[in-house]
This record gives structure tokens, sequence and C-alpha cells, in this order.
């Protein structure tokens, strides 16, 4: 029994001797360490699984934007890919024209969610110029509702913007735009929408009752302005008050191109209320 278990300690001892068998599981743990350090310096959160369609804005067309977003720029804005942050490829959107009054926009592709449940959505961006970010809610009879979550400011440095939400009972997809007036530069990057998030805190739905304010999409044949809304105008100012059909809605626009006194509006007939 003695000699048998020299022996095995002398195997031991040869193994432990070996250099490979160092070498390996000391590599090893350097790549892993390595790994992690790079992760945690790459400030980018990690999601479980992601199911927003190019996210990454990584897989460009011939023009070398990123497949599956919407961009509204007209002829006043520029787009283009460029290196992102931690990334190959981000896309760059500038107006360079402010004297064209239409929004600029970016929309992300469709992400099919399940009524009920939870989700999180984030992106990085730099700007120079203000920006709303709007989650567009695609219903199950064909209609579609927006809403802004936040308006960022300006920021040279790069930032994250979020979302946390549970999809409503009718929503069966969802996309997020990116929307801003002003001349000026926004660049986004590694965007994701992560269903059933474990990390996220969700604040309660407030529930609304039905809205007496007109809607502004009911309008009469060959007129400009919806039934329960007038133009209001008076004092001393030169500006123009247009019904604009814009791509995700009817929008009601006030444009003053100087000003000395008065008022310029649109404005809702008086709503019945109970006291």
């Amino acid at each position: 029994m003695e000699s048998t278990v020299g022996g095995d300690m002398t195997k031991v001892g040869r193994l432990i001797k070996n250099p490979i068998i160092l070498v390996v599981p000391v590599v090893a743990m350097l790549i892993f360490c390595w790994q992690q350090l790079t992760l945690a310096q790459s400030g980018v959160s990690q999601p479980q699984s992601n199911i927003l369609p190019n996210s990454g804005l990584d897989e460009l067309d011939s023009r070398k934007l990123p497949i599956g977003w919407q961009l509204s720029l007209g002829a006043s804005v520029a787009a283009k890919a460029v290196d992102g942050y931690n990334s190959p490829s981000s896309l760059v959107i500038e107006k360079v024209d402010n004297s064209v009054r239409e929004n600029s926009s970016i929309t992300s592709p469709i992400a099919i969610v399940e009524p009920g449940e939870k989700y999180f959505f984030k992106s990085f961006y730099k700007t120079t110029v203000p920006f709303d970010l709007i989650m567009r809610s695609n219903k199950s009879d064909g209609s579609h509702e927006q809403r802004i979550i936040w308006r960022y400011e300006p920021n040279t440095a790069w930032e994250t913007a979020s979302h946390a939400f549970v999809a409503g009972s009718n929503v069966r997809s969802v996309q997020f735009i990116y929307n801003f007036a002003a001349k000026g530069v926004l660049q986004i990057d590694n965007t994701y929408l992560e269903p059933n998030p474990s990390d996220v805190w969700i604040a309660p739905t407030v529930a609304m009752n039905d809205n007496l304010m007109p809607d502004i999409a009911n309008v009469s044949e060959g007129d400009d302005t919806p039934i329960g809304w007038i133009k209001y105008t008076e004092g001393d100012n030169r500006s123009s008050l247009v019904y604009v059909k814009d791509i995700d809605g009817p929008v009601l626009r006030t444009t003053v191109q100087s000003f000395k006194t008065g008022e310029v509006k649109w404005q809702p007939t008086p709503v019945k209320i109970t006291p």
C-alpha cells in the first residue's frame, strides 16, 4: 500500500512539473480576466436576448445606410454610417439647412412583441441638437399610437437613451423614433430591445379616461382645419398656421417669421366638462 501511494504521489509531482499542465489553465484564466475587464470598460450593457432587427446598425445597404431603419430626411439632411461606440458602425444624421421646417427622424425596424410582456429598450447616442425619443405601438386593428418617451438635450459625449414598458393588450409590434427639428448632428449606436428583463423597474400604468379634445385627424374633405379647431391670429406679426399630413399622422404646425405684438395659435373649440 505504501509503495502504491508513493507511486501515485510521484505521478502527481511529474504532472505538476509539466509546463503544459501549468501554462494552459493560466492562459485560459488570463483570457477570461481580459474579456471581463474589456466588457466592464466598454460601458455597453449586455442584454440576455435582443429582438430588435439590425440593432447594432452594422448591416448596411448599397447606400451605406442601416438595413431596416427608415430615414425621414428631405433635401436638407445628410445621413452616413461611421465608426460608433465600441462598434464598427453607427448612424449619423445631420440636418444642414435650418430654413427647412420639417422635422428629421430615423425609425427603427419593427420588433414583434407579446401583449402583457415586459421589455427594455436602450441605445447610445451623442447629439448637438435636442431630440425626442418616441415609441410607436402598432396595434392589432391596424392603427398605431405614438408617445414621446423623453426629450434629450445636446451632449457631445456618448450617453444612453432607454425605456422600460409593458406591451399593451392590443399591441403587436413596436418601433422607436429619434426625432429632431433644429439644425445639428445626431449619432446613434448599440441599440437593443430586450424581452423580460430581470433588472428594470416599470412605473405603474395610470388609467386614462376618454379624451375630450377634438381629434385632429377629423378633417372635412377639401378643408385644412380639423373639426373642433380654429386658427387664431391677432396683432402685428407675420405667421402661418398649417395642417400637415405627416407620414406618422397629422400635425398642427405654427410658424412665426417675425413678431411685434399679438398671438398666433391653433385653438380647440370649448369642451364641455362636468363641475
